[in-house]
């Protein structure tokens, strides 16, 4: 969940700037120490929702799918 520190105002920049990042098409780097008992350090995002929560005016809750993303190295040879 997101919430914003007045009681009265609702998370509006956060959620757009969360929104922003879940849209970009790579690989993001996590940073969790539950993923990364699993090995897990990037994720891309399948898929995402903010559904609407009656009684929270400051809070808005979040899901993302994704999954697990290992990056590759690519070694350049001179031939």
């Amino acid at each position: 969940a997101i919430v914003s520190s007045n009681a009265e105002s609702y998370p509006d920049e956060e959620v757009g700037e969360l929104q922003q990042l879940l849209k970009l098409p790579q690989a993001l780097e996590v940073v969790c120490d539950y993923l990364q008992i699993f090995g897990i350090y990037n994720i891309v995002v399948t898929g995402y929702s903010f559904p609407q929560s009656e009684g929270y005016q400051n809070t808005q809750f979040f899901e993302i799918s994704a999954i697990s993303d290992i990056p590759v190295e690519l070694i350049e040879e001179d031939f």
